[in-house]
């Protein structure tokens, strides 16, 4: 088992998805799915792991509070574009409709879906003994979702962290 550095808003997420722009969607006419479903014809860039709401800790790792488990980011924006067969004279005709308007999070999200830091996902011997201020705090590889629908689907894991601090 390695150290691995400490999750901070300067940071980036993995991103996550294919980008497949010739991908027929599943249904007819743009009726969104899940993100878990476009996961294979969308794509989520790595962005940055800046939270929704500033946060103020006591605790500053590098000069900033580090992410902690529960911190929610800045929204995640889909990329690409989808063929949806639409009714038309001949029948169907495949439209490209962009990947947002075809996932259900990306819409409820106004943008992108939410991504939630979700620290320790990586199996351990028992529970976490880094805390901040009692709150488990977040390390490059841990997830920003909990990858199913609804409130966390997010793929995407922390990517980079501090350069000088370290956790196991």
């Amino acid at each position: 088992m390695g150290y691995r550095p400490i999750g901070v808003p300067s940071g980036i997420c993995s991103g996550h998805g294919l980008l497949l722009p010739a991908f027929l969607h599943k249904k007819i006419g743009p009726i969104p799915m899940v993100v878990v479903a476009k996961n294979i014809s969308c794509a989520w860039l790595p962005v940055s792991t800046v939270p929704l709401v500033p946060l103020k800790g006591k605790v500053l790792i590098e000069k900033q509070p580090p992410l902690v488990q529960g911190d929610v980011l800045i929204p995640h924006p889909a990329i690409g574009t989808n063929l949806v067969k639409i009714p038309c004279k001949g029948g169907l005709c495949p439209v490209p409709f962009g990947c947002p308007t075809l996932t259900i999070e990306d819409i409820i999200g106004g943008g992108g879906h939410t991504r939630i830091v979700v620290p320790w996902t990586i199996p351990m011997l028992g529970p976490p003994t880094v805390l901040v201020t009692g709150i488990p705090i977040a390390r490059v590889g841990d997830d920003l979702g909990t990858k199913t629908p609804g409130k966390a689907p997010c793929w995407s894991k922390i990517a980079t962290g501090t350069w000088t601090v370290f956790t196991i």
